[in-house]
């Protein structure tokens, strides 16, 4: 007993070191691309977006700082299970600036590789240069798993700028937007813009190489935060919540697409901004209109012309009462599934976890989602892939014995 006690302190012990020598080595990164100002939390796993105010100089954020803008964040399902993209769900992440911008990798062990990449270009030449005022936001994905799955994307952005004034948001169509909404459907609104009467930003989410969202929605932040994939939405209700007042924030999803082992799907939108009580670029400036971006689009175009099939899934309607979201034939978005009695699954495990055990795997909140990961795949109402539960479990198997010396 002594033995294993000793053992035990030694692993708590070792356990503390390195988590403080972790602490120390985090550096923030930081970097200027044209009127934006980005810095990458390698802490956290996040990053903040600022833009110059014209007025003074001065950068102010776009997003949401607080808490090195973790109210920014994206999510991946795959399947019916949901992925929080962030470290601390226990998703790795490794993120790095580059010649004309930032990229972000999120590796979901044995099954996607996400990737997001923010290229920043002028509106007029669409090159990088001092009055660069055009995001180029990229996001792939890849399947690193050994199977054909279908994966989906949904990304919250925690916006600032209109919390300040009378106007949260505004579209093409809606000058005033100071409560929950959802569009099925962005062809009439073109963007979502929010501003705070000198400094405005918005997310261009129609047009010929823009990958059209299935839908988009504004509400509260802590609403979106969720990993529920469909929020429900109360109407006329502003941007309340029990923890936060006035605290608006975008959610936008994407289709599905069925992708076969190592190859990949993306998106693309686009984000401007503009000081000194103009009005961010459009569609209708140079960089559109005279070319640039539908040839800059070519290595997008590429990866959707691969091997994957788009799921066109129906608007997400929501009810009128706000109980819950219903789909365009009446029915609940997402009854109960119910738990299939398969009990094949608790036989004797015939996998064996013999890879070292990592850092990461010791986190807490990677052991949780591991679980979770367990308890959805047994949870399935269709097929169950009874070797993707029998190899997750010999991992957490192998987590808990290492734990126990």
């Amino acid at each position: 007993m002594p033995d294993k006690e000793n053992n035990m302190r030694r692993l708590i012990l070792s356990l503390l070191c390195l988590f403080f020598t972790c602490l120390l080595c985090a550096v923030d990164v930081e970097g200027v691309f044209g009127i934006y100002r980005v810095v990458l939390h390698d802490k956290s796993g996040t990053f903040s977006i600022y833009m110059e105010n014209a007025k003074n100089s001065k950068y102010v954020p776009v997003l949401n700082s607080l808490d090195s803008s973790s109210g920014t964040r994206f999510y991946l399902k795959a399947g019916s299970f949901v992925h929080v993209l962030s470290k601390s769900a226990g998703i790795p992440v490794s993120q790095y600036l580059t010649d004309t911008g930032f990229r972000v990798e999120y590796t979901v062990k044995n099954l996607a590789l996400v990737a997001l990449t923010f290229t920043f270009v002028s509106s007029d030449d669409g090159k990088l240069g001092e009055f660069s005022d055009v995001i180029i936001a990229d996001i792939f994905v890849t399947n690193t798993s050994g199977k054909t799955d279908s994966f989906a994307l949904k990304a919250v952005f925690d916006t600032v700028l209109g919390e300040s004034v009378a106007k949260h948001f505004s579209t093409n169509s809606f000058p005033v937007i100071n409560e929950e909404m959802s569009f099925s459907s962005m062809y009439a609104d073109k963007w979502i813009r929010t501003s705070d009467g000198n400094n405005s930003m918005q997310f261009l989410l129609d047009g010929d190489t823009i990958t059209r969202p299935l839908s988009v929605t504004l509400a509260n932040r802590d609403i979106l935060l969720t990993d529920v994939w469909t929020p429900t939405l109360i109407p006329g209700r502003g941007f309340n919540s029990l923890f936060s007042f006035n605290n608006s924030a975008l959610c936008i999803h994407w289709n599905s697409y069925r992708i076969a082992p190592k190859l990949q799907s993306a998106v693309r939108f686009y984000i401007t901004a503009a000081s000194n009580e103009q009005n961010p670029a459009d569609t209708s400036s140079s960089f559109f209109t005279g070319g640039k971006a539908a040839e800059i689009s070519a290595e997008i175009m590429v990866v959707q012309e691969q091997a994957v099939e788009e799921i066109i899934e129906p608007p997400v309607v929501y009810d009128v009462t706000g109980t819950a979201p219903v789909n365009d034939k009446g029915s609940l978005e997402n009854p109960k599934k119910t738990p299939v009695d398969d009990t094949s699954i608790q036989d004797e495990n015939p996998y064996v976890y013999d890879e070292p055990i990592k850092e990461e795997q010791l986190d807490p909140a990677y052991i949780e989602a591991l679980l979770a990961k367990i308890e959805s795949l047994e949870a399935e109402s269709t097929e169950i892939d009874r070797e993707e539960i029998l190899r997750l479990n010999a991992e957490l198997d192998a987590i808990l014995e290492y734990l126990r010396r």
